[in-house]
């Protein structure tokens, strides 16, 4: 026999600046007439939203707070005994941006500390974006708080809107992904002599306590503007013994690091055999030449020798000195959007 599902109500109140798409959201999303209700001397409005999650029944009531912006009384009533709010801003509208903070403000001065609170960014289609995705994103990691990216005119990301909000309020872990125009996954390799430094390059910059034996991978997220990537880079450490890495290694990469140790002249000369191997496995994919900087050795390499290596192959040019954590970042990030841009370019390098 199966088990009657049960039942709860929740308040969700959509705050924010004026013209920010609150009504609409509102109204595109909600299943019945409006209700209204008294609330001391306030006459405030709510429409309705049912989501079955789970064994639950959600009854959303869903509070309007539109063209109550100025008036921080009533919005103070609106607010009492909310499960969740909504702060809405459009990235067309900066101002609406910049008041962002001043409305988390209110909401955590005047709501009971079990109110959950999410940014809303509501996208206007057609119109240019006056904040940056990277900008919006920053922002809400300053304030401690989720976003998430909807269109209320097309429908977009507003029932994940809804439904991640519920587990929230239930305390279930819930993966806000801010949603971006391009998302792009792409594969690199480090390639490189034996003790280059492939491994101990890879594990500094993913900060692992052991550094990984054989083979071994580390994942990138880049978020630049209206995109966000997420670049594999995998450690051949171990394979080079034979002179070689196997083309399986090979498929399907979109970015080949090559190596060099400064302190070791050895890995440098050889660099020629690695980009020749590189060329001929994946010619199109972007090829990086990186300079390891051991500072507390004496080089064999000076940098200038790489740099003109790097120029006469037409290939960008890094140095990085993981025991000072210096380049790094530079390195991973600049190759994986260097790599998105020879992808769509459709030039050779």
């Amino acid at each position: 026999m199966e088990s009657q599902a049960s039942e709860k109500v929740l308040k969700f109140v959509f705050i924010g600046s004026s013209k920010t798409g609150k009504t609409t959201l509102i109204q595109n999303s909600a299943e019945k007439p409006s209700f209204f209700g008294f609330i001391a001397s306030v006459t405030s409005s709510f429409k309705t939203k049912n989501i079955h999650l789970g064994n639950t029944n959600y009854k959303l009531q869903l509070w309007n707070s539109s063209g109550k912006e100025n008036a921080m009384p009533s919005l103070n009533l609106y607010l009492k005994g909310a499960d969740c709010v909504f702060i809405l801003y459009n990235p067309s509208d900066r101002a609406s941006f910049e008041r962002l903070s001043d409305w988390v403000n209110v909401v955590r001065s005047e709501s009971n500390g079990n109110t959950k609170v999410v940014i809303v960014e509501n996208e206007f289609t057609g119109i240019d974006r006056h904040v940056s995705k990277r900008e919006a994103h920053d922002n809400a990691s300053a304030l401690g708080l989720p976003l998430i990216n909807v269109n209320a005119a097309t429908g977009t990301n507003v029932e994940i809107l809804y439904t991640n909000s519920i587990k929230y309020i239930e305390g279930n872990a819930v993966e806000w992904e801010y949603i971006w125009k391009n998302a792009y996954s792409i594969r690199a390799i480090i390639i490189g002599n034996p003790n280059a430094g492939k491994t101990t390059l890879l594990s500094k910059y993913a900060n692992f306590n052991n550094p990984p034996v054989g083979l071994d991978f580390h994942k990138t997220t880049i978020e630049a503007e209206d995109s966000k990537i997420v670049m594999i880079t995998w450690d051949t450490a171990g394979q080079e013994k034979f002179g070689g890495l196997s083309p399986s290694f090979y498929r399907g990469t979109h970015c080949i690091m090559i190596l060099y140790d400064s302190s070791n002249r050895e890995t440098f000369l050889n660099l020629e055999h690695w980009i020749t191997e590189a060329e001929n496995r994946v010619s199109d994919c972007l090829k990086c030449l990186v300079e390891y900087v051991k500072s507390d050795l004496p080089r064999e390499v000076e940098s200038f020798e790489g740099e003109d290596l790097a120029n006469r192959h037409n290939f960008p040019f890094f140095k990085v000195n993981p025991n000072a954590n210096e380049g790094m970042t530079e390195l991973f990030e600049t190759s994986a959007i260097k790599t998105v841009e020879k992808m769509f370019s459709g030039k050779k390098q």
